[in-house]
């Protein structure tokens, strides 16, 4: 049975602005909250012993005066550990822990103004430049300022029936499009705490390629395959969808010797031909 929980305005904005830090903590490193934490406890320790504090090194200050340091700002224990311990990886957790608590508030270069609205004339003509074949269309989304997600978007059947090989690297076209940014926009990529962009990508739509397997590959490649005068030698017809394109498999019964296989695959590729599938769409046998 599902609960419903209400929650004052005050709780939900609360709530919300954690979210908004526990999201925007991903933009730092370890440096930056060890930095985080020495500087808050520079100046606790400052206000507990004066002058006397820059007497004594940092990690006596550290092993007599952290576990009270941890209690008095009400910071939880990395992992099982529950006494404080000055490791590296505990002062960046406890750093971490000091900016949810709003100790203190890390520094930033974040830009409001969006990266799809200052470039929205020139996103056209640079994509453009990629000169993608007409079956790949991208699209921009961008929910936080920087934070830029390209959608790759790829026609399945277009793509397989194209006469020309075509290997779609997401990873490749990304990185072409952000040199052609680099070079004609001047645009820094990279953190958007340090006021740079941030751009990754998302692999062409599944359903398209699982909707092709379905009404195509099922419906009509593999009856018509099954129909070819050496059929009734097929086991079952395998596929796999690849980065360049997709691999279909033939797998005969134990009474098909090799002539039967041989030329039951080469007619079964001269069938793809006649449906228009071109090199992108290749066929073999196991």
């Amino acid at each position: 049975m599902k609960k419903i929980l209400t929650l004052t305005e005050s709780e939900l904005i609360g709530m919300v602005r954690r979210i908004a830090e526990q999201v925007n903590l991903n933009d730092y490193s370890a440096e930056d909250f060890y930095d985080v934490f020495f500087q808050v406890f520079r100046q606790w320790i400052s206000e507990r012993l004066g002058e006397d504090s820059k007497k004594y090194p940092m990690s006596l200050l550290l092993k007599k005066y952290g576990p009270e340091f941890a209690e008095q700002k009400g910071l939880i224990h990395r992992g099982s550990r529950s006494e404080f311990d000055s490791s590296h990886y505990s002062l960046e957790h406890y750093g971490k822990e000091l900016v949810r608590k709003s100790h203190y508030t890390l520094p930033s270069s974040y830009k409001e103004e969006k990266f799809t609205e200052k470039y929205a004339k020139a996103i056209p003509h640079f994509v453009s430049m990629l000169e993608l074949p007409s079956f790949i269309n991208l699209t921009f989304m961008e929910n936080e300022p920087n934070r830029v997600r390209v959608n790759i978007n790829v026609n399945y059947d277009e793509w397989l029936k194209s006469p020309n090989k075509y290997n779609v690297s997401e990873h490749r076209i990304t990185e072409k499009l952000k040199k052609i940014f680099e070079d004609f926009g001047g645009v820094d990529f990279g953190n958007p705490a340090h006021g740079e962009v941030e751009l990754t990508y998302n692999s062409y739509n599944n359903d398209r390629e699982s909707e092709w397997v379905k009404k195509e590959l099922n419906k009509n490649i593999k009856k018509a395959i099954r129909e070819l005068p050496l059929g009734h030698y097929l086991h079952s017809i395998r596929f796999k969808p690849s980065s360049s394109g997709g691999d279909i498999s033939l797998v005969f019964k134990d009474r098909a010797g090799y002539d039967t296989k041989r030329r039951m695959t080469e007619q079964s590729r001269e069938l793809l031909k006649t449906l228009g599938y071109g090199p992108n769409l290749t066929l073999d046998y196991t």
